[in-house]
């Protein structure tokens, strides 16, 4: 069934999000098509409070925009279309790991939260590259990598079977105390880490676990995790 996108749901705020978005990005414009919202125009890069470049943009928002992440697109050639550059393989911009939106963009923030946040960080470290300095925030591998690195920080370890079993008790719909606890310690889940993995579930939701569980299996993991 085809979910009725959230600004046909919701057209207060809706208005209130376009309004906001256009009163401080001008050369921003709301379009519907489909019964998709996109947005397109010329985003500027601030630094140091002055403009430091421009870039055309195209911006998808999903139907369940309270969940779903927008999709960002550059237009007009100016980034290169290479991992390096953090563009997926589909053109879209690559903002951040999906298991740190809580971080970068956590829920009830607006659509200008999202371009004021991780929008314009996103173009000023492309422009800061094009102009031969280093990635301003440190920014993390792309790809696989990157979703590797973020997981040897979480769990404090480098070991791809450690991470991979954290991350099957991230998929099921619920925890079971006596799954084997996936620190390798060979107690149960509920004598060992089980508070911690149960953290993990709130902060971590199940789709996006598997997909990075797939992900890190295929390009690191020989095996499945006994």
């Amino acid at each position: 069934m085809t979910r009725t996108s959230w600004h046909l749901v919701d057209p207060a705020a809706y208005d209130l999000a376009k309004r906001t978005v256009t009163e401080k990005y001008h050369h921003l414009h709301f379009v519907e098509h489909n019964g998709i919202v996109i947005i397109r125009g010329s985003f500027p890069v601030l630094f140091e409070q002055r403009e430091l470049d421009r870039f055309a943009i195209e911006v998808i928002i999903p139907p369940d925009f309270s969940r779903d992440l927008p999709l960002v697109r550059v237009t007009g050639g100016r980034i290169p279309p290479i991992l390096d550059r953090h563009i997926n393989n589909d053109g879209f911009a690559c903002l951040f790991v999906a298991e740190e939106k809580a971080k970068y963009y956590p829920d009830g923030s607006s659509l200008l939260d999202f371009f004021d946040g991780p929008v314009h960080s996103f173009f000023l470290g492309q422009a800061l590259v094009d102009r031969g300095e280093p990635w301003p925030f440190g920014e993390r591998s792309h790809g696989v990598a990157g979703i590797r690195e973020y997981y040897e920080e979480l769990l404090a370890t480098t070991d791809i079977s450690v991470i991979l079993k954290y991350l099957q008790c991230l998929t099921p719909r619920e925890q079971k105390g006596h799954w084997e606890c996936p620190c390798g310690s060979g107690r149960k889940l509920r004598h060992c880490h089980g508070s911690f993995v149960y953290k993990l579930r709130q902060s971590i939701p199940r789709k996006v676990a598997k997909v990075s569980y797939e992900a890190l299996k295929k390009e690191y993991g020989t095996q499945s995790p006994s």
